[in-house]
């Protein structure tokens, strides 16, 4: 009986998602990621203004796994500040088209949003992020997928580096 209680324990102390990672890709970035996830955040921009953004995450993972996992190998991350405060709305709401990578982070937030950019072995990154699609949930209040892609350059040990990618995944959201 005591070996069905800790099993037990083990499952309901499992944080998952039920969301797997989606697919993802970034070349110029090494390990070169496989998969991608979208997740909600608030954090203040260079204003100090609390707001709402996106963290898009690349992982040298195959694509599937839990979005919570902590066993997942992240090698890059796109910050998305919006200008949506965090008390005017439950999320920022992301526009197709494009959004601007800068190097000063946290951004500040001239248009509907701007993004910050880290990788593997890359600093001072700058460029052009392009969303596709941003899929709401069925309250119309919420992001459910998100499908962009990237160009980018920075500054690594040896020089300058060119980063180019895709990212297709669905918001990863606690159940």
């Amino acid at each position: 009986m005591k070996r069905f209680a800790y099993v037990a324990l083990l499952f309901a102390g499992a944080c998952t998602s039920g969301v797997g990672t989606g697919t993802g890709s970034l070349m110029g970035v090494d390990p070169a990621p496989k998969s991608a996830t979208a997740t909600a955040f608030q954090g203040e921009n260079a204003d100090g203004v609390k707001v709402h953004g996106w963290k898009i995450e690349f992982f040298a993972d195959e694509p599937g796994a839990d979005c919570f996992s902590t066993d997942l190998d992240v090698v890059a991350k796109i910050g998305i500040f919006t200008n949506t405060p965090v008390a005017d709305a439950p999320q920022g709401l992301l526009q197709i088209g494009d959004i601007s990578i800068v190097a000063m982070s946290p951004p500040k937030v001239l248009g509907n949003a701007a993004a910050v950019m880290s990788a593997n072995g890359s600093g001072d990154i700058t460029g052009n992020l392009k969303l596709d699609q941003f899929r709401l949930t069925a309250d119309a209040k919420h992001g459910a997928h998100i499908i962009g892609s990237l160009t980018a350059t920075g500054v690594s040990s040896n020089g300058p580096v060119s980063m180019s990618g895709m990212f297709d995944t669905d918001v990863c959201v606690e159940n």
